[in-house]
């Protein structure tokens, strides 16, 4: 990720100023910011970059606003080690390789950053609860239930896999006891 430091750096709001910006263009600005190379195929969606920042943003924010504005334009960021990033088409992101998230439900950023997440279950049957989890995402494949060792294997955006983990919580606990009045 970003240096510790970049979470303290603020730049003043109209930093990014991106008005339906090349995306080759863009991606330079992007790189500059998140201090990573962009490794890209020839074909992406073609889109035209509007991010105009409102706000002063930490130069961890200015990367997932340009991470979410490049997936709402079916671009999806995915960071590989500490010195890449890959830009994908947001339709096969699910197939690329997605560094595996160790944070919490509490750290991770409500951004378009892409992750993969895997979470042991307790109580509930994977394939119970993926039908569920599938609707928080845009991709069929974001949720991958393995039954034979209680464990989900959630591939999306950080964002989604968020709002997994909190239904996750609410649903993978003890049946309670059936209780009779005396």
């Amino acid at each position: 990720g970003l240096k510790a430091v970049a979470g303290d750096l603020k730049g003043p709001a109209g930093t990014i100023a991106a008005n339906e910006m090349p995306l080759n263009q863009f991606f330079e600005i992007y790189a500059q910011y998140s201090g990573r190379t962009i490794l890209r195929p020839a074909a992406l969606p073609a889109a035209a970059v509007t991010l105009l920042a409102q706000t002063d943003l930490t130069l961890i924010e200015v990367v997932e606003a340009m991470d979410g504005v490049l997936a709402l334009n079916g671009v999806t960021m995915i960071p590989i080690g500490e010195k890449f990033v890959k830009a994908v088409p947001s339709t096969t992101a699910d197939r690329e390789g997605a560094p595996i998230s160790e944070m919490d439900r509490e750290q991770m950023p409500l951004s378009e950053q892409f992750i993969t997440k895997i979470v042991k279950l307790n109580n509930a049957k994977p394939s119970e609860i993926a039908t569920m989890l599938v609707g928080f995402s845009k991709s069929q494949n974001a949720v991958t239930p393995i039954d034979s060792n209680s464990t989900l294997v959630l591939r999306d955006f950080s964002s989604n896999v968020k709002r997994m983990l909190e239904i996750i919580e609410k649903v993978d606990v003890m049946p309670e006891k059936d209780f009779s009045l005396e």
